[in-house]
């Protein structure tokens, strides 16, 4: 019998995700679409990684019925042991219940096909409880995959897309989200390359943006920021050995990040408070290949990695060269000196009552 629908209308679910699964899906959703959508994730990623998970639920439970008849007595009854086998069915979906906490609970409208799947014969009905079980236990392992993984999860469609176009060697028409809204570019794939620095996956080749007349390039795609995926069978998708070797040495030398723009020296004094911050801070750190006294390194990075990398040490770095790095993280941490002192001034304006510290405390 199929499970009963818990909404009469709008695709409703329940789903109570443990505190840490919740803070992923609402990291995720701003990533990889933009802003919150419970229903959009929720689906996607039920969609997408439901398959991974069942089979490693199945697998476990297989596991657990061999160990069970390996300790069955040769004379048991073959009634006798399916009670035992529909006993132990029961255990695990009563673990698999409890195995995460309940600490947010939301109700979900489900895109239509989600909410099909789950409610018109689920295939999965004898591994789980109910349907926010199933929800639950897709989602809360979901969460624990590495950021990575998991844009590789919710872009599975896209990620399927570019893989058959880079097997094929066929071009492909991408759209893409940037500052400047929709673009769109023909790309000739070399393939998809996570980052050595980011966690993050990026499609990379020989691509022309459609409709200028900038020649061809070598570019670099976030893969979350590619909203369409079109094979183009009028052009050709294959690459020289050239260009695959001039690719290959990009990505060796500036990322797939970084993968445009060029390395040169940055030269930082840092504090020792920010030499320990630059042995613990891994994410996105340019490789030190000079040490001076004074606390003066010298990375070999591109401007935007060490502006991005250096950006959080406030004033425990201070970048010396280039000249016009260091004037935009200047500029950077003048402007955020501004907006502080007006939003403390704004704030000592307001009405206080007695007793209330104003915003400095006093």
């Amino acid at each position: 019998m199929p499970w009963k629908a818990e909404g009469s209308t709008g695709n409703k679910q329940n789903l109570n995700l443990s505190a840490d699964a919740f803070t992923v899906m609402q990291m995720d959703e701003l990533a990889f679409i933009g802003k919150e959508n419970h229903s959009r994730f929720v689906s996607t990623v039920f969609e997408n990684y439901r398959d991974r998970v069942n089979d490693e639920v199945r697998q476990e439970q297989q596991r657990r019925r061999e160990a069970l008849n390996a300790k069955e007595e040769p004379t048991m009854s073959e009634k006798r042991r399916q009670e035992k086998l529909r006993k132990l069915e029961d255990q695990y979906r009563n673990e698999l219940s409890k195995a995460y906490p309940r600490d947010v609970p939301k109700k979900i409208s489900l895109q239509q096909k989600a909410f099909d799947y789950l409610y018109e014969n689920c295939p999965e009905q004898e591994l789980y409880k109910n349907p926010s079980d199933y929800l639950k236990i897709v989602l809360e392992r979901y969460a624990r995959l590495d950021v990575g993984q998991r844009e590789k999860v919710f872009f599975d469609e896209t990620v399927r897309k570019l893989e058959g176009a880079c097997s094929k060697k066929c071009c492909v028409d991408i759209t893409m989200e940037s500052t400047k809204g929709q673009r769109r570019f023909s790309v000739r794939p070399y393939g998809i390359v996570q980052s050595r620095i980011l966690p993050y996956y990026y499609l990379i080749g020989m691509s022309q943006e459609i409709g200028s007349k900038k020649p061809e390039a070598a570019a670099s795609f976030r893969l979350c920021r590619i909203t369409d995926v079109h094979e183009n069978t009028t052009k050709n998708g294959s690459l020289t050995a050239l260009e695959k070797d001039q690719l290959k040495e990009k990505l060796q030398k500036n990322d797939a990040a970084y993968l445009l723009e060029s390395r040169e020296e940055v030269v930082v004094r840092l504090t020792q408070q920010g030499e320990k911050l630059l042995a613990n801070k891994q994410f996105q750190r340019p490789a030190p290949f000079e040490k001076e006294a004074d606390g003066i390194y010298r990375f070999k990075c591109s401007a935007n990695q060490a502006s991005n990398y250096f950006s959080s040490f406030g004033a425990n770095a201070v970048i010396l060269e280039p000249k016009r790095l260091r004037d935009r993280m200047r500029k950077m941490y003048e402007e955020a000196f501004l907006r502080y002192r007006q939003e403390t001034e704004e704030e000592n304006k307001k009405p206080r009552t007695a007793g209330q510290p104003d915003a400095r405390g006093e």
